[in-house]
């Protein structure tokens, strides 16, 4: 798995937007790495989004994964307002990615799966 990730700073409304786009296969590892680097990342960031694009990435989470991971988060992990998933338009990989978005959700998190960047884009833009 390949990661890049880009912070941005948006002066007009006092934002920070985290961008991680993943490429290659998503195991279990690989997303709590992306998580793991979020936290590392974004310990002073108070008012800002996530997004996390997956659309070219190839997602191996199986249920079991899933709820491991969310369940080994802890409260506060990362101070961001909201994190969107983004996923490839594959009804499996959606399916994963939206299981994993409601399981993180109940721990108190604010993430939602989308596959559509535009949508995406407009949830976090939206005022919580």
């Amino acid at each position: 798995m390949d990661l890049e990730i880009k912070f941005f700073r948006w002066p007009d409304s006092g934002k920070d937007r985290l961008t991680v786009i993943a490429r290659g296969v998503l195991d279990a590892e690989g997303m709590k790495q992306i998580l793991s680097d979020i936290a590392g990342r974004t310990q002073q960031l108070f008012d800002g989004e996530m997004l996390i694009d997956l659309r070219n990435a190839t997602c191996s989470l199986n249920t079991v994964n899933i709820y491991a991971i969310a369940n080994e988060l802890k409260q506060n992990l990362w101070p961001l307002n909201k994190v969107a998933l983004v996923s490839a338009r594959d009804i499996e990989q959606y399916d994963q990615i939206l299981l994993l978005s409601s399981c993180v959700s109940s721990r108190d998190f604010k993430v939602a799966a989308f596959y559509d960047l535009d949508r995406a884009l407009q949830w976090l833009s939206q005022k919580s």
